[in-house]
């Protein structure tokens, strides 16, 4: 895999070969989670997320120590505690997240979960109006009704479909919304710029001491009296499936941009959905099928125009700064130079940094 290192932009094959080990990466982290908490009898979702979370973190560190400029992912100037202080609670709501969406696999199937996830977007705009990061449009209301009725006729053809889990993977979610957009606000009113890198090696850290707690308290007295075997090599495999899905992720927005993912998105929960049917053999309803159709037309439709409308903007020169040109880059864009920004981060990283 090999992308232009002076800068230029990145070649076709680079680019696919990143989506599809993305792709690849991504339904193998989420079928051996599926696997290790519900047919392994795992039940310690917290105890997973921070096993996550170390993985991450020792990952994130080894690439800033050990590549030639990995420390450029860490800030420039002396943050002040304040910035500390407000990560921290952001790295509360991203352990939050990854234990609510683990609590799910408990409850729901691979295809439910990811159909759930489609209205992840849709949330995450409802959220933004909220705290004043977006901004109302009849439009912009139109795709999210359409996310919306998508997931919601997906979610009630679901012939396996049960209340607890739903509402943890909904309260993962608005938890995920939240939590990007506090990310957002405070990357946008802190002189100190981090990348998604150094945004994962200090929140990892942090996510995992806060869910340290927890789990001690709630799993540990259940995991010392656990008869079943613990299942090692499998957590072993999801830390490292984990780790890998974070690396890669990284790669694909630095070469390309966060756009990518955003696009790719939805071919990568096809695959999550089809391969789950096929490995575990997961019925999945005409009625689902037609829901999670509608939802994708909304996503697709919301990302064509937010794509279409960057692209005028940075022709045009309405957008400021070398750090928003990065979230313009399409998939592939062969014949304009990659422009070199003295900032790392852009106020839509929150989009860039996802949880496993």
């Amino acid at each position: 895999m090999g992308a232009a290192s002076d800068g230029s932009a990145p070649s076709r094959r680079f680019v696919l070969t990143c989506v599809a080990t993305w792709v690849t990466i991504s339904a193998t982290c989420v079928l051996v989670n599926k696997h290790v908490l519900f047919y392994l009898k795992f039940g310690f979702p917290t105890t997973l997320a921070v096993l996550h979370m170390c993985a991450a973190f020792l990952s994130t560190s080894a690439l800033i120590r050990l590549s030639p400029d990995g420390r450029r992912h860490l800030p420039s100037a002396k943050a002040p505690g304040s910035f500390y202080g407000q990560l921290a609670g952001i790295s509360a709501l991203f352990g939050l997240v990854l234990v609510l969406a683990n609590s799910a696999f408990m409850y729901l199937s691979v295809p439910s979960i990811q159909m759930l996830k489609a209205g992840g977007a849709a949330t995450t705009f409802c959220v933004g109006l909220a705290f004043g990061t977006e901004r109302y449009s009849h439009n912009a209301a139109l795709k999210v009704l359409i996310v919306g009725a998508g997931v919601l006729l997906a979610s009630y053809g679901d012939v396996r479909a049960n209340l607890v889990g739903v509402l943890l993977q909904v309260s993962s979610i608005v938890a995920d919304a939240v939590r990007c957009t506090l990310l957002q606000l405070v990357m946008q009113h802190s002189e100190v710029k981090l990348t998604p890198v150094g945004t994962l090696y200090f929140v990892a850290p942090m996510s995992a001491l806060i869910l340290c707690l927890p789990a001690a308290f709630v799993e540990l007295p259940r995991l010392l009296h656990h008869t079943a075997p613990i299942p090692w090599p499998w957590l072993a495999g999801s830390c490292a499936a984990a780790s890998a899905l974070n690396l890669v992720v990284f790669t694909l927005i630095g070469k390309t941009s966060a756009l990518t993912t955003s696009i790719t998105g939805p071919l990568k929960e096809w695959v999550c959905i089809l391969t789950a049917m096929l490995v575990y053999g997961t019925p999945v309803t005409r009625q689902q099928w037609a829901g999670y159709a509608v939802a994708l037309t909304g996503i697709a439709w919301y990302q064509r125009d937010k794509f279409f409308a960057s692209e005028a903007a940075r022709r045009g020169g309405g957008l400021g700064g070398a750090d928003d040109g990065d979230e313009q880059l399409p998939i592939v864009q062969p014949d304009i130079k990659r422009r070199k920004s003295a900032h790392t981060l852009s106020p839509r990283t929150p989009d860039r940094l996802s949880p496993t």
